[in-house]
């Protein structure tokens, strides 16, 4: 299956320039690839549904609330992926850090001392 190369840039008319960190562009190609080996097609429909979203983000940056440290959460509603990023007002970009399963702890947590 031919898939689309994502592009590290996302630029739309009128809206927020996206970049992806090389951290959230290992997750995404993971993600895909881990849809590849589920279900022919699925893959595909995880892309559709990521970029959805990017468009989403790439409108209205604030629509997603701020869930730590300045960072907004945008969620998927198919799959159960959510894209963590910062906005940068001055230059109008949206830097995505991370995308990661939601049922998955990112390498970053650190478990609270009991």
């Amino acid at each position: 299956m031919q898939r689309k190369k994502f592009l590290r840039e996302k630029n739309m008319l009128n809206s927020y320039q996206i970049k992806l960190s090389r951290v959230a562009e290992i997750e995404l190609n993971e993600a895909i690839n881990w849809y590849d080996l589920q279900v022919l097609g699925l893959s595909e429909k995880f892309y559709i549904e990521f970029d959805r979203v990017l468009n989403s983000i790439a409108r209205n940056p604030y629509y997603a609330s701020i869930k730590y440290n300045n960072t907004h959460i945008a969620y998927c509603k198919k799959f159960p992926y959510g894209i963590h990023y910062k906005i940068h007002e001055s230059d109008k970009t949206v830097f995505i850090t991370s995308i990661f399963h939601q049922q998955q702890q990112p390498f970053w947590y650190k478990t609270p001392n009991p």
